[in-house]
């Protein structure tokens, strides 16, 4: 008989999910100014998340501990540091490792060869996904078939780990929920999967290709940047976003992924997290 096929993390579901629908976590790019700066430390960002914020999972950015992705002993603290807040650790956002869309395939080889160390980190952490940026300058078009090819390379690395990858929609316009969609099935492979955010969600043409593309989600991101006087935000619509999100089934972690400059970052982050909870009180999970 052939080998069993390895098993893949799967997004974690808090117990909570039947009547709140989804739950809360802190992407770690939220607080980029803090932690370039050195007023917070990426060691700290568990306990940040868990009393100041009262959220119960992060979800890391690879530019806070890039130099030490590959050190044993640093990943063995970030799990400590984790277990003794009781945060779950999702993810990985992955950046700077290269271009998986560029029109070189000898680039995208090493791209895709670069993303390896980081599916061993979420490996070594316990997480059940790396989230890579599939974009580069360009129509969304012309990356479609370049970035399905360099993604499926990845994610058979990744299944060997473990490891989802997902594809997110980090580019200067979002492409919507049919490009993520369409790059998905291109891909063809059972380890690959999305994180939309809701700036992409929002600028999808049909609420179709949302469900359909929430349907394939391990995770979301609530991106904002500024609020008006009564809380809301004033680029997306987070409680039509929050129901569409709700409809199409996902009942994952909802990652507050603030990107804005306005106000400080603590005030941004609690202000985000409030519009969320407002929304998903509103909203009927089906």
């Amino acid at each position: 008989m052939p080998p069993e096929a390895p098993r893949r993390r799967e997004s974690p579901s808090p117990k909570c999910l039947e009547d709140a629908g989804f739950s809360i976590s802190l992407n770690e790019l939220s607080l980029s100014r803090a932690l370039s700066s050195g007023q917070l430390d990426h060691l700290d960002l568990a306990r940040i998340a868990k009393t100041r914020f009262h959220v119960p999972a992060v979800e890391y950015a690879s530019r806070f501990f890039r130099e030490q992705v590959n050190d044993e002993k640093y990943l063995m603290e970030m799990n400590r540091r984790a277990a003794d807040q009781d945060v779950r650790q999702l993810l990985i956002v992955v950046e700077g490792e290269g271009r998986l869309g560029d029109p070189d395939a000898d680039v995208r080889k090493k791209a895709v060869g670069n993303h390896h160390r980081w599916v061993d980190a979420a490996e070594a952490l316990g997480c059940h996904s790396i989230a890579v940026d599939a974009a580069i300058a360009g129509a969304p078009e012309e990356q479609l078939g370049r970035v399905a090819e360099a993604v499926h390379a990845l994610c058979e690395y990744a299944e060997r780990h473990h490891i989802n990858v997902l594809v997110g929609d980090r580019i200067e316009r979002p492409a919507g929920a049919d490009w993520l969609l369409r790059v998905i099935r291109r891909v063809q492979h059972p380890a690959c999967g999305a994180l939309p955010s809701f700036a992409c969600l929002a600028a999808s043409k049909r609420d179709e290709d949302v469900v359909r593309l929430v349907g394939l989600a391990k995770g979301v991101g609530a991106t904002s940047r500024d609020f008006d006087a009564a809380g809301r935000e004033t680029h997306v619509d987070f409680f039509r976003i929050v129901s569409l999100v709700l409809g199409g089934g996902y009942r994952g972690y909802v990652g507050i992924a603030y990107q804005g400059d306005t106000l400080s970052e603590t005030e941004e982050i609690r202000a985000t997290k409030a519009l969320l909870e407002a929304a998903r009180s509103d909203a009927k999970p089906s």
